[in-house]
């Protein structure tokens, strides 16, 4: 059983930095402010449609927290809702605030900032991953030639509070991390083994699964002896899943595609949306996007159409809002389906 990532086809330039801050299992607080295209230019809007930054920046992302990334030429600082820029435009590459906290790169390593536009500890990582509970994973590069980096677990100083000893570290979801660690026989490697650990760094489910997936709804996604499925936070396998693709839960129900078709199951392991839609996504903000043909919409819970599949393009709805292509001109619409804010059509 294979995980996939479903794809948009070309997308244009705003869509990639939408689909960069794509929040997956890691929570993070839902945009207050837009990111829109005029004359290659980029503003943003409110959730109502209102522009409150005119265009005036070369790249952005939507703004969470009241601090939106901006990039002027070929780096990044962070603006706030007035379009002012209040951390400078230094940084090769970020991502939004979480937990008071942003990833930034600089010079091919990656390091936090705070609020204020301060490095929290050093800008020193191979990669690290948002903050959640209070702790971020972070990846130490190779020291000495043939050595193994490894992963760890960040305090909000940027100090390490579980040593980077994984071979691979998910963010804390549900007070529990994914991590990923070598299978011994007596002395010899064979292989690796994940388990899941808490913000002590104390095992509370043993390494034993071939891979797994990060907590949500209470399930996590593991593969075990050749089967995936689904385990409760004791470590209890629940279900298992004979699909060719699944992923994790997303308000109580998790995409799976049988014979290159998408449909839903729920906590149960029970096919609730038939296998009827050629692409899917998670539930987000009550609403899944699918595609069916060539066009995306958008189903309730029960698998009826709640928005038509009429859109070229499509992203989940994150802060009461989804943006969209349709017949050429892409925008931003309410869960009604109406453009608050669309592109302007050529002159």
């Amino acid at each position: 059983m294979l995980l996939k990532s479903r794809s948009l086809g070309t997308v244009p330039g705003l869509f990639l930095l939408l689909l960069a801050c794509v929040p997956g299992i890691t929570a993070q607080p839902a945009p207050t402010l837009f990111p829109v295209v005029e004359d290659d230019k980029f503003g943003f809007i409110d959730a109502t449609g209102r522009v409150v930054v005119p265009p005036q920046f070369d790249g952005a992302q939507p703004a969470r927290g009241g601090l939106a990334p901006v990039r002027i030429g070929d780096r990044w600082g962070f603006a706030d809702d007035a379009g002012s820029v209040v951390i400078d435009i230094r940084f090769d590459a970020v991502f939004p605030f979480v937990e008071g906290r942003a990833r930034v790169r600089m010079d091919d390593r990656w390091g936090f900032i705070d609020r204020e536009g301060r490095l929290v500890g050093d800008a020193r990582y191979e990669s690290v991953l948002d903050y959640t509970n209070g702790l971020a994973p972070a990846k130490v590069p190779n020291s000495v030639v043939g050595t193994q980096s490894g992963w760890g677990y960040l305090d909000t100083e940027g100090a390490f509070a579980i040593n980077a000893s994984f071979r691979r570290a998910l963010s804390f979801s549900e007070d529990l991390a994914g991590v990923e660690v070598p299978k011994k026989w007596f002395v010899f490697r064979v292989g690796t083994r994940w388990g899941f650990i808490d913000g002590d760094g104390t095992w509370v489910i043993e390494p034993q699964f071939a891979s797994a997936r990060s907590f949500s709804d209470g399930l996590a996604l593991v593969k075990q002896r050749k089967r995936w499925g689904f385990i409760n936070q004791t470590g209890a396998f629940l279900f298992e899943t004979p699909y060719d693709q699944v992923f994790p839960f997303s308000e109580d129900l998790a995409r799976v595609a049988e014979d290159a078709l998408w449909g839903y199951i729920d906590r149960q392991g029970k096919l609730v949306v038939d296998f009827q839609f050629d692409e899917a996504d998670d539930f987000a903000e009550g609403l899944a996007l699918v595609r069916t043909g060539a066009y995306w919409g958008f189903i309730d819970p029960t698998g009826t159409l709640a928005i038509p599949a009429m859109f070229e393009r499509g992203r989940s709805f994150a802060g009461g809002l989804a943006y969209v292509t349709l017949q050429g001109r892409s925008g931003y619409i309410d869960k009604k389906g109406t453009f608050v804010w669309r592109e302007a059509e050529d002159e």
